[in-house]
């Protein structure tokens, strides 16, 4: 998704030159993973397993954090999806956690997209 912004620059040298320049600028939107900041894995069938979407991602490599910075997950495939359970299986609290993907998108090259998720039980 792009987004337009209007931007002005003014500079001013010395006392004498001065000049003003307009330019419209397009911000365009590097999430090229899409994910949902919430998920509910109680055993219900409904959002049980966190799940991204993604197109064209030569390489996928994500890492789940805790608040102090303990790994709870990491994997390398983008079809997995997160079950709300430490690398041990155990399930870990209600809480929200931090995520980490890097990857590389075609015909974009290398990316990091950061962010968080709400576990709920």
């Amino acid at each position: 998704m792009k987004k337009l912004y209007f931007l002005l620059i003014t500079c001013v040298f010395y006392i004498f030159i001065s000049g003003i320049i307009t330019e419209n600028v397009y911000a365009q939107d590097n999430n090229f993973v899409k994910l949902p900041n919430a998920f509910s894995p109680n055993g219900d069938n409904i959002n049980d397993v966190w799940v991204w979407e993604a197109e064209q991602i030569e390489m996928f490599q994500i890492h789940i954090y805790d608040r102090w910075g303990k790994l709870i997950f990491r994997s390398s495939d983008i079809d997995q999806g997160w079950d709300g359970n430490d690398m041990s299986g155990n399930p870990v609290a209600l809480d929200t956690y931090i995520y980490y993907i890097e990857g590389r998108k075609a015909g974009h090259g290398n990316f990091l997209q950061k962010g968080s998720v709400l576990l709920l039980r």
